[in-house]
């Protein structure tokens, strides 16, 4: 408003005196929103930014914590039991189970972290959440492994002699 009123002198044209009073009123009305409405704004922006921090930083405690659950289910159970072998697909069943566990909180971690950059913070460090993955690719990998030597083991003893050493 004020550009096109400079705008206006500079070109010498007349503004009527209503046109004027106007303008001082909207000008005062823009000052005052200035002094007392963007401080407020300001300072709720703020905390609920904060309120959104806090949050954030107790779901990613809930995670890691999470996570160290899961690594210690990957520690017991038919997951370290060598009797287990002989129910390997089950076993692998579970190990599946958890390992979809592990990938959702994985993920919701991998967004925690984008937050915290967004919020302009200093990010979580997850402590629990990489070996939890780590450690889950290693027992699957093992029985995958032990999945395949049994079936290969069944077919050897399976198959007829001339048919296995192809």
């Amino acid at each position: 408003v004020e550009d096109i009123y400079l705008t206006l002198r500079q070109y010498q044209v007349r503004v009527p005196s209503d046109d004027d009073l106007e303008r001082d009123k909207l000008m005062q009305k823009a000052r005052d929103f200035e002094d007392n409405q963007l401080s407020g704004a300001l300072e709720h922006i703020t905390a609920v930014k904060q309120e959104a921090v806090d949050s954030s930083i107790v779901k990613a405690q809930e995670i890691d914590e999470k996570m160290a659950q899961f690594a210690e289910d990957l520690m017991k159970g038919n997951i370290v039991d060598e009797d287990a072998i002989s129910s390997t697909p089950e076993v692998i069943e579970e190990l599946l189970a958890i390992g979809e566990n592990i990938k959702k909180n994985a993920d919701r971690s991998d967004q925690l972290s984008d937050y915290f950059q967004q919020f302009e913070t200093e990010p979580y460090e997850f402590q629990e959440v990489e070996n939890a993955k780590n450690l889950y690719m290693l027992k699957l990998q093992l029985w995958e492994t032990v999945e395949q030597w049994e079936g290969s083991r069944k077919n050897w003893y399976t198959a007829e002699f001339p048919k296995a050493i192809k």
